[in-house]
């Protein structure tokens, strides 16, 4: 009950746009080469990410698809996934002030 309750909330009272979470979990499965979840693709997002937009997320800063909230919702993928110490209030400042839109 507890997951079904979670997994429920996480798909239901969410505020960022499907594309950018199903970029965001593409990022930290490469990270992880978890092959499960890097060969899975959500309906929702799907319909807004090409497997070339997924492709370039090898080397992100270099994909010319991605804007500035996606380059950076990437970058704290890769933070929580190498280096998590360095997610600190000042990258938390730069994430509240590029999404408080």
């Amino acid at each position: 009950m507890g997951l079904l309750g979670f997994g429920g909330a996480m798909t239901t009272k969410r505020t960022l746009p499907e594309r950018l979470i199903e970029l965001l979990r593409l990022r930290v499965a490469f990270h992880n080469q978890c092959r499960s979840c890097m060969a899975i693709r959500y309906r929702a997002a799907n319909a807004d990410i090409s497997e070339a937009e997924v492709c370039s997320l090898e080397q992100p800063q270099e994909a010319e698809s991605l804007d500035d909230r996606e380059r950076l919702a990437v970058e704290l993928g890769d933070r929580f996934a190498c280096d998590h110490l360095s997610i600190d209030e000042g990258f938390f400042e730069h994430l509240r002030r590029s999404f408080r839109s």
